[in-house]
């Protein structure tokens, strides 16, 4: 099958997923929200990377920005991740009722 040369955004909200399935379905990567605030860590995130690691997808992640210390996020972030060099990375924030 041709590749459909895009990437999907999972969180928690997705439940499982299979990355196999979207793979063969011509999906390249996907980008999986890791963290929130100062101090979430997203379900799945730790899973559903090593399932797209062993489906042969590119892997990115990305935070759910608050209000709260921007510092203290981005280091939260930065640690619950761990990227590899070829893990791209991202912030998500938009108007969030939360802070």
């Amino acid at each position: 099958m041709a590749e459909a040369n895009c990437v999907i955004d999972l969180s928690p909200h997705n439940g499982k997923v299979d990355l196999r399935a979207a793979r063969s379905a011509g999906i390249l990567g996907l980008f999986h929200r890791a963290t929130e605030a100062q101090d979430c860590v997203a379900p799945g995130f730790a899973g559903n990377r090593l399932a797209a690691a062993e489906a042969k997808l590119l892997f990115g992640a990305y935070h759910f920005g608050t209000g709260g210390d921007v510092a203290r996020q981005a280091a939260h972030f930065l640690a619950t991740v761990k990227p590899a060099p070829c893990d791209l990375l991202a912030l998500d924030f938009e108007d969030n009722p939360n802070g």
